[in-house]
């Protein structure tokens, strides 16, 4: 007893000393052979745990890249760039925000994507709209959420973020989605806009109008409501709501358009005069200068209000500088007359209000207004065959008046508020005829050289890309003319690029109608080039050439020529998609994500 006794004692006495000196020399017996290898080596090594797996390796990896982060702080260091850079977040992960993203972490910080989940819904549903208590609960979500995020980027201040600031991205589906009649959904929620491919999407699913792998029967209207959302509006912020109630009172004057904007527009529609009467919310949202960019892709089909959603989120983001707006509508809501015009009225105050209290700030804007499947024209061309009805038939021409003069006040805005612009795209709801006509001072001398310089410079504008919508030669000429002497006041302009993909109905098929003219301050061969594609075989008139000389050698010191090119377009008579024209545009990369190229190209192929 007595020497066991003294051994045990002598043994704890002298342990805890022995066993700390042997922690201590393992600990540094291993960073010694993690930092003895070559620098190469280690960076191969970190490279190759970062790189993404597949699904079917993602089941038995035993460690994840946040796990990586705490070996050592080399690993740190480096993992969490990694992790940091973009963060996708759902409604639920907005109130541990502010826990993990402390000090060094907010500088590693770019990209932040919102990507709000509904609740899931059976196939018994799946055909119907959403009711009343399924859109209170969506709403509700939304609202939360947003807030929650924007209250707490409202307190990051410029120098704690990286230089470039950090783009916001909103997007918001159920899970269901995909398992039902949008089947393409199921892959495609994975992408991101930072993807460098998109996988190919095997939908096996035979059934909700697919038949090994491709859609062979629409969903009606109501089974497509369900995932872009009942109701024109769309999914909104609820200004009553708990989490917005502390919020500050939203100024009297904040919505007021300035002397240089055009007021809110109404269509001159008779169905419309109520319905264009919308709420002001009563407290605006936090204002944050961290974000630089918001992006809505049109990845995910739920649609958002402009007056209720997007309209707030930027007049709180106080230093944008892109706005990249890719939505895709249902072409059905043009049925209903009152939910159309309304959505015309909110896109003029957005992109003529807002964009006026942020033109100090926006440098890039990419506006590409899509819609689902392209039917946007076939649903016109249905309606107008259709209606033999005389008083219909009225009301149809009225709107078709309604929806050309929406066309013409949101280009001139755009004209008006793009002064500091670097880079601007706009399609399909802005026409370039409306707004090229803000240089010549009317319509009965819009070309005269000598008019033109009482009209402020596009000193900064690099890329322009807009649709327009010429009906014969001669008001293509008129329209080439005049881009001529707006290009004349951009110095910087590298490219400009004027584009339209139209479909036609006709008795025994759908055929495409197409434009597309691009000026290159630099081709291929060095030498400035215009070049005019159309379905319709227009030529450059002799009067064009002259006036696109005329830009080139203003553009270039030393200028030798000035390439001419005129191309013809076969579009395809059988199955047109606008994408067989979007694939030939130049700018297409700045227009459109390369995501939202892949995805269109993935559309037009199985659709």
């Amino acid at each position: 007893m007595g020497p066991a006794s003294s051994t045990r004692s002598k043994t704890s006495s002298t342990a805890p000393r022995r066993m700390g000196s042997v922690s201590e020399k393992s600990r540094s017996k291993q960073q010694y052979y993690w930092n003895v290898l070559p620098t190469e080596l280690r960076i191969w090594i970190l490279k190759l745990l970062a790189e993404p797996i597949s699904e079917e390796d993602d089941a038995c990896q035993p460690y994840t890249k946040s796990t990586y982060a705490v070996v050592c702080k080399e690993w740190r260091d480096y993992f969490e760039q990694i992790n940091f850079r973009h963060l996708i977040i759902h409604q639920y992960d907005v109130s541990v925000l502010t826990e993990i993203l402390q000090g060094r972490r907010r500088k590693l910080v770019k990209w932040i994507w919102l990507r709000l989940e509904l609740p899931w819904y059976s196939c018994s549903v799946c055909r119907t709209k959403e009711i009343p208590k399924e859109i209170r609960s969506h709403i509700s979500l939304f609202t939360k959420a947003l807030v929650g995020l924007l209250t707490t980027l409202s307190s990051w201040r410029d120098e704690e973020v990286c230089s470039e600031g950090i783009t916001l991205e909103l997007s918001a589906h159920s899970p269901s989605d995909r398992h039902h009649f949008f089947r393409e959904l199921r892959d495609r929620h994975k992408d991101t806009a930072w993807s460098k491919e998109v996988k190919d999407i095997d939908v096996e699913h035979n059934g909700h109008g697919w038949t090994q792998g491709f859609r062979i029967e629409d969903p009606d209207s109501d089974a497509i409501s369900r995932v872009f959302g009942s109701g024109s509006l769309g999914l909104r912020l609820d200004f009553r709501a708990a989490p917005v109630r502390n919020l500050s009172p939203q100024s009297r004057n904040s919505t007021k358009p300035s002397t240089t904007q055009s007021r809110s527009w109404k269509p001159r529609y008779d169905s419309h005069k109520k319905s264009t009467q919308t709420t002001a919310p009563r407290r605006k949202l936090p204002e944050v200068s961290v974000i630089k960019a918001f992006v809505l892709r049109r990845q995910f089909y739920r649609i958002f209000s402009m007056s209720i959603a997007i309209t707030p989120i930027v007049e709180s983001l106080t230093q944008l500088r892109e706005f990249i707006y890719e939505p895709l509508r249902h072409a059905d809501e043009k049925h209903d007359d009152q939910n159309f015009f309304r959505r015309l009225s909110e896109q003029h105050n957005l992109f003529a209000n807002v964009f006026s209290t942020r033109k100090e700030t926006l440098k890039r804007i990419c506006i590409f207004d899509g819609c689902y499947r392209d039917r946007e024209d076939w649903v016109f061309n249905e309606i107008e065959a259709h209606h033999t009805n005389e008083l219909v038939s009225a009301a149809f021409h009225r709107a078709q008046e309604a929806r050309v003069e929406a066309r013409k006040r949101l280009s001139a805005s755009l004209a008006l508020v793009s002064k500091n612009f670097e880079e601007l795209h706009a399609s399909p709801t802005v026409d370039a005829k409306y707004f090229f006509f803000q240089f010549p001072p009317g319509d009965e001398h819009p070309y005269e050289d000598n008019l033109v310089p009482k009209f402020d410079e596009w000193t900064r504008l690099r890329y322009l890309s807009l649709t327009a919508y010429p009906q014969n030669q001669q008001d293509c000429s008129h329209l080439l003319h005049s881009a001529a002497i707006a290009a004349w006041r951009m110095p910087q302009l590298q490219v400009m690029e004027l584009w339209n993909a139209k479909l036609v109905e006709c008795w025994d098929s759908n055929s495409g109608s197409a434009f597309i003219f691009r000026y290159e301050r630099k081709s291929e061969t060095g030498l400035p080039k215009i070049v005019l594609q159309t379905s319709w075989n227009y030529s450059l008139e002799e009067t064009t050439i002259q006036a696109w000389i005329k830009v080139a050698r203003g553009h270039i010191k030393y200028f030798r020529e000035l390439e001419c090119e005129c191309l013809s377009i076969s579009p395809d008579k059988e199955n047109f998609k606008k994408w067989q024209i979007v694939k030939l545009l130049a700018l297409k990369g700045r227009m459109l994500n390369q995501t939202t190229l892949q995805q269109m190209e993935w559309e037009a192929e199985r659709y």
